[in-house]
């Protein structure tokens, strides 16, 4: 619960995703690596240095 509180984006970086999945016919998956990937300073703020650590590691 603590971490959804966190989570904030624009519509404009949501459609952008959406758009990205429709082109690519990616899956749900395969969308959330692509804004996690490319979303990187949108994302730092939601989670504790930890988790970021280890997100930022799996995305390599």
């Amino acid at each position: 619960a603590a971490l959804m509180s966190k989570v904030t984006f624009t519509d404009e970086q949501m459609s952008e995703t959406l758009a990205w999945q429709d082109s690519k016919k990616a899956s749900a998956d395969e969308s959330a690596v692509h804004f996690l990937t490319t979303y990187k300073t949108i994302w730092a703020d939601w989670l504790s240095p930890e988790a970021k650590e280890k997100l930022a590691a799996v995305l390599k």
